[in-house]
């Protein structure tokens, strides 16, 4: 006698792993960069934060976990450059009224001075502030003042008392 076994099917499914990208940037010193995840539902970071503010460039692993809870099959890094700021010198001086002061900063790539132009021509005792940028955008981080010192002008009078001299006389 024959049995007879009753068949069962089952059906599964196969959640395919998440594959993940991330963002990769650079900053200023001193500021923030936020990393960028795609291709999962949540990402585990390195540092624990999405929102980085390294001192000196860094790395950042990231992975990821699909909606069902499948891990990613790739860890990707997240670099962040960190650009150093300019550090900017600025010369003082002293001039006499009316004459041109040049102010010659160090440090950066390109200057702003705050109220005028680099060279300035004050009536009075000043100040400037100047602000250097680097070659990627990087402002120093306080700014930096040239003081100018104003001389003034001599008085000069003459005596409108006549005098008289003779010939051959000093």
């Amino acid at each position: 006698v024959g049995c007879i076994s009753n068949s069962v099917s089952s059906t599964v499914s196969v959640s395919a792993l998440p594959v993940i990208s991330v963002n990769s940037g650079s900053i200023c010193a001193g500021k923030a960069f936020t990393i960028t995840a795609t291709g999962a539902a949540s990402y585990a970071v390195s540092g624990n934060t999405m929102v980085v503010s390294p001192s000196t460039t860094s790395n950042y692993t990231v992975t990821g976990t699909s909606s069902v809870g499948c891990n990613s099959s790739n860890t990707v890094v997240a670099t962040v450059t960190v650009n150093q700021l300019p550090t900017v010198s600025v010369n003082s001086g002293t001039i006499c009224a009316g004459n041109v002061f040049t102010i010659n900063p160090t440090g950066a790539a390109s200057y702003t001075v705050a109220g005028g132009s680099l060279t300035v021509s004050p009536s009075s005792n000043s100040t400037y502030t100047v602000i250097g940028s680097s070659s990627v955008g990087c402002v120093n981080a306080s700014p930096v003042t040239a003081s100018v010192t104003v001389n003034a002008l001599p008085v000069i009078s003459v005596s409108s008392t006549t005098n008289t001299l003779c010939q051959g006389s000093t």
